[in-house]
């Protein structure tokens, strides 16, 4: 019986049921410049080169709305992938970052749906006729 239940508690603890939980994103902290720039580098580390690319493009699209990006900071985003300096650059918009994290940037800068279906073309699929039966 003895050695019944050293085998369960060792399956258990294979099985992750021991396992430390799951690592919390790292998220934007806005309360300070200073914090918010040693955060914005921590998060950007920990993304890879494709995702920090996607980064910029998320930011663009959460911050424009809010108007307090600088023009160089918008042509920046547009174009280049951000890097772990680029906290400073988008400083003045921290306090609409605050508390976010990577995918939560993501899902800001995503345009709404009715948006988006307003910028189908005229041409869509919606609009071609239909074929004739045969």
């Amino acid at each position: 019986m003895k050695s019944l239940a050293s085998l369960l508690l060792a399956f258990t603890l294979a099985s992750g049921a021991g396992s430390a939980p799951a690592k919390e994103p790292a998220r934007l902290d806005g309360t300070t410049e200073a914090s918010f720039e040693a955060s914005f580098a921590k998060l950007v580390r920990s993304l890879k080169a494709p995702e920090r690319r996607t980064l910029a493009l998320g930011l663009f699209g959460a911050l424009l709305k809010h108007e307090c990006l600088a023009p160089d900071a918008v042509v920046h985003l547009t174009f280049m992938p951000v890097e772990p300096k680029d906290g400073q650059m988008i400083r003045p918009c921290r306090e609409h970052l605050h508390g976010m994290s990577y995918p939560e940037i993501l899902q800001a800068g995503e345009p709404p749906a009715k948006e988006a279906a307003a910028e189908l073309p005229n041409n869509s699929v919606r609009d071609f006729p239909s074929t004739p039966d045969t």
